[in-house]
């Protein structure tokens, strides 16, 4: 789902986490919001998608960095 001022990067699907909503982490940079989720079978939190503010990222940039991540990237819409 595009976002109006973030570019979203989908590292996993939500689908096998357990209920409620990830968890937004800000990197303490401010560039970056990590979504976090905890699994189905483990307690441990994972990463699940990484947002990048687009006042801080290009559609580029960002699509390079989630590339890194082997994620599917989905550009700031609006």
């Amino acid at each position: 789902m595009p976002f109006k001022a973030e570019h979203s990067c989908r590292l996993r699907s939500p689908v096998p986490y357990r209920g409620g909503k990830g968890i937004c982490r800000r990197d303490p940079s401010g560039n970056i919001i990590n979504i976090v989720c905890r699994t189905k079978k483990q307690k441990a939190m994972i990463r699940q998608a990484i947002r990048y503010p687009k006042s801080k990222w290009s559609t580029d940039d960002a699509r390079a960095n989630c590339n890194k991540h082997h994620g599917e990237f989905h550009p700031a819409k609006g």
